[in-house]
């Protein structure tokens, strides 16, 4: 389970949003139980064969050839995401966590204490749907929320073009 997985690899941590996987994508808060530190971690592709890792791999992953226009920039004009990664962030938007029914972008401005750090971080297709989950964020949420906002992936795939990168690079200098 997600408690057990938690409890023996970041102990420090607790889920805080859970909610049900939408067309194979996934993703929870975790809290520092001693500090106003969150994660909003995204699963990346689904590893068997199933109908999430069709989403995932298929739908998502090898989708790159039509692209989608990436509206949630501050100063970039023409940035694009591929329309695999389009496709992941809006399940991520559909998301509602169990306990509260509240989306990500709501949780986060309800249920997240001002002056709180949330480290947006995924591998693979889930550091692919980082960015644009960052960026939408950095954008959308409340200028009280939106400064203590960090993004870290791994082994992520390009989500978009170089517009989409500068835009991205502007709103996180430190992203790693």
């Amino acid at each position: 389970t997600l408690e057990a997985a938690l409890a023996a690899h970041a102990p420090a941590f607790e889920t805080v949003f859970i909610p049900e996987a939408v067309n194979g994508n996934y993703a929870v808060i975790a809290k520092d139980k001693s500090a106003n530190r969150y994660a909003l971690v995204i699963r990346g592709s689904v590893m068997e064969f199933s109908n999430e890792g069709f989403q995932n791999f298929i739908i998502q992953d090898f989708n790159i050839f039509r692209i989608r226009e990436w509206k949630y920039t501050d100063t970039v004009k023409e940035a694009y995401i591929s329309n695999g990664a389009w496709i992941g962030f809006q399940n991520l938007l559909q998301l509602k966590d169990k306990k509260t029914g509240l989306g990500i972008k709501e949780f986060i401005e309800q249920k997240l204490p001002e002056q709180s750090t949330l480290v947006i971080t995924g591998h693979s297709l889930g550091g692919n749907l980082a960015y644009p989950m960052a960026g939408y964020l950095k954008k959308e949420l409340k200028a009280d929320k939106n400064t203590r906002l960090q993004l870290i992936t791994f082994g992520a795939p390009a989500a978009g073009n170089a517009a989409f990168v500068q835009d991205m690079e502007e709103k996180f200098p430190d992203a790693e």
